[in-house]
């Protein structure tokens, strides 16, 4: 493993992201060298570092301590070689403190920036970018499978008082049961409050409706400013929300506009038991009758690139299909014998013409 792997890993177990399988990677790497546990250490204390208290390092100061300890660990590991195994336990502890020096210098300079930010310390956020996706799990033991360009955050005494999470994105969850502590998801538009169950909520900024999708168990959902409304979605249903500016009306006053809600329920599954809502978890790339506009916004995401369609017609034709470890070329020329489309794909920008 390499030393950017270590740290990276330190990083997403810090954050909640990090995976089973991992974790067990972390685990067998600090098994085979031990001396690492100091560095992982001072991760630890480092994370745990208040931020107003990291705002007051000076900065320039910070950068040339951490230019220096970058050369020095140089030094040192050029001393030692790459097999660590046959030196000195006094160099292998050098080589350890320099490494686990460096890191701490890493952390003010990250740290330092995000009090410039003006990051909670007191708010967990994992974050995927185009193209990525991740699992976690989250203190009280639920599980979250988090799609790409999403975002999840809860605060550090989640599963002591509350278990509440804000969701920017989409994310399948599998809740742990606990009676006493309400699981509640956050979204712009409406909430959902469960004991214990497994759903999936897609609730992106940009997009004109948000859903929820109920897997097992049973959970009520609410739409913001609207205290008296409550909704029970069972097993195998689906709650799509369409937002009121997305559904507006020239002869409708802004007093008058309301939201569009539709309980469905879930779309027939391709070749297996998997709702077609549901198997982007498994890694596949899934639609049902699905217009090409919407198509493209999900091969933006899951690919991590531009999608236009130059043509609004074509924007209307509706596709279905279920892709597992195609590229996005495989994707876009299945699309296009089926669709009698012609695209050009230059760089990370692909455009869709009759």
């Amino acid at each position: 493993m390499s030393y950017n792997r270590f740290l990276e890993l330190l990083l997403r177990k810090k954050s909640g992201a990090l995976s089973v399988d991992e974790q067990e990677e972390l685990n067998e790497f600090l098994k085979d060298n031990p001396g690492y546990y100091e560095l992982s250490g001072i991760v630890n204390q480092m994370y745990n570092t208040p931020l107003n208290e990291i705002q007051e390092v000076d900065k320039a100061y910070i950068r040339k301590r951490w230019d220096s300890l970058r050369k020095r660990t140089k030094e040192i590991t050029g001393e030692l070689g790459s097999d660590l195994k046959v030196v000195s336990k006094r160099s292998r502890l050098k080589y350890y403190l320099i490494t686990a020096a460096s890191i701490a210098a890493a952390f003010l300079l990250v740290f330092s920036f995000l009090g410039q930010q003006k990051v909670s310390s007191k708010d967990v956020v994992v974050a995927t970018k185009m193209g990525s996706k991740t699992n976690m799990k989250l203190p009280d033991g639920s599980t979250v499978w988090l799609n790409a360009g999403s975002k999840i955050s809860y605060g550090e005494d989640f599963g002591k008082t509350t278990r509440d999470v804000q969701l920017s994105g989409e994310a399948y969850f599998d809740v742990a049961h606990d009676s006493e502590h309400p699981f509640i998801v956050h979204t712009d538009h409406f909430k959902i409050k469960v004991l214990g169950t497994a759903f999936n909520v897609k609730a992106y900024a940009a997009d004109m409706q948000s859903e929820a999708t109920l897997v097992r168990g049973l959970i009520e959902l609410s739409i913001n400013n609207e205290d008296s409304r409550k909704i029970l979605l069972k097993p195998n249903e689906k709650f799509v929300l369409k937002n009121a500016e997305s559904t507006q009306e020239k002869t409708l006053t802004v007093t008058e506009l309301k939201p569009e809600i539709r309980i469905t329920g879930l779309q027939q599954p391709f070749k297996d038991s998997v709702a077609v809502e549901t198997q982007w978890v498994n890694d596949c790339l899934a639609f049902r009758d699905y217009k090409l506009r919407d198509i493209a916004i999900m091969v933006s995401r899951w690919y991590g690139v531009s999608v236009e369609i130059e043509d609004q017609k074509l924007e209307e034709k509706e596709f279905s299909g279920l892709f597992k470890d195609e590229s996005v070329e495989q994707v876009m020329q299945a699309l296009k014998l089926a669709g009698g489309f012609n695209y050009t794909i230059d760089k990370n920008k692909i455009t869709i013409v009759p």
